[in-house]
């Protein structure tokens, strides 16, 4: 175990100090321990990716984390734990807003703006795109969810509407024609719900080509 070596508590931030008798790093603010051989451990990214890849979130978090307690600026780890914390294998997933939660949403800005703090000033541009990216779903969430029930009743007056049509049951007419009115007036208020959410589809995407677009240009560099 090597004094001169700074290490960081990715919990809080504070230096870990060595405790050699036990092998281990223990933060001096909040008392969180490490084995050293977790710390230092040279397959770290390599064990990072391989979990990543196959969707182990929470493995590839902890070997991010050990990355960035010996070089907190550390490009792979701090991209990977955005990652993680949406559940992402990589940012192409970053599409369908079903799963997401407002503890999702928080904790993917939270590492998209610790990195764009911590990161090289070179890099900071794409945890940049990261924010931007997290905002922009966020948006997406929630027109989804503003246009959810008003679909759903949309699609229960339009299933009248072909019942009555098919059996020619126009009987009593009254409620025919008021399901027919209420399905129109749906309808004009869905489309451009769903036109927002289309813009808004179009801009994430035009963000995610700009993350994918500067992590292949980085690769290249």
């Amino acid at each position: 175990m090597d004094n001169s070596i700074k290490v960081i508590c990715t919990q809080c931030g504070a230096e870990l100090l060595p405790d050699k008798e036990n092998k281990i790093y223990r933060c001096t603010h909040c008392g969180v321990a490490y084995g050293s051989s977790v710390i230092f451990d040279r397959d770290a990214a390599s064990k990072a990716r391989k979990s990543l890849a196959i969707g182990e979130f929470n493995d590839a978090d902890i070997w991010y984390k050990c990355i960035l307690m010996t070089c907190s600026y550390d490009f792979e780890a701090l991209r990977g734990r955005i990652l993680c914390a949406g559940k992402w294998k990589s940012f192409n997933d970053v599409e369908d807003p079903s799963a997401l939660s407002t503890v999702r949403i928080k904790n993917v800005r939270e590492r998209a703006e610790e990195g764009k703090l911590r990161a090289w000033e070179k890099d900071k541009e794409f945890f940049s795109l990261c924010i931007k990216l997290i905002n922009t779903f966020e948006l997406l969430w929630k027109k989804e969810t503003e246009i959810k029930p008003v679909k759903q009743k949309w699609e229960h007056y339009k299933r009248y509407q072909d019942i009555f049509a098919e059996y020619n049951v126009y009987e009593p007419l009254l409620s025919y024609s008021a399901t027919q009115s209420t399905a129109k007036d749906l309808d004009r208020k869905l489309k451009p719900l769903i036109e927002e959410r289309d813009k808004i589809k179009k801009d994430l995407f035009k963000v995610r080509k700009a993350i994918t677009d500067f992590e292949n240009n980085r690769g290249k560099s």
